[in-house]
This record gives structure tokens, sequence and C-alpha cells, in this order.
């Protein structure tokens, strides 16, 4: 099941998760390259990488 990150202006195909989100992911839910995440930005645009 992918993990879920708040993407607020997600209008291009590369994507910088802020400071504190990417702390999170790799610190806290310990994941790595290629574990599947999804993005959302909160008004409709939604994007899962395959």
């Amino acid at each position: 099941m992918p993990h879920t990150f708040y993407a607020p202006n997600l209008t291009s195909a590369t994507y910088l998760l802020p400071e504190d989100e990417s702390k999170h992911a790799v610190r806290v839910l310990r994941l790595t390259p290629g574990d599947a995440v999804e993005l959302l930005d909160g008004v409709g645009a939604f994007f899962r990488p395959k």
C-alpha cells in the first residue's frame, strides 16, 4: 500500500517533498528508493508514480 503525502502546487513531473516530510518518510516510515508513494495537492490533483 503506497504512503500518501501532501504536495501543494503539484504541477510538474518532478516534486521534492518539503524537508519535514522527507525526514518523516525516511526516518519514521523507513521508506527506501522504489517504495510506492502517492502525492495529493488538496485541490484534486493526484499523482502515483508507476
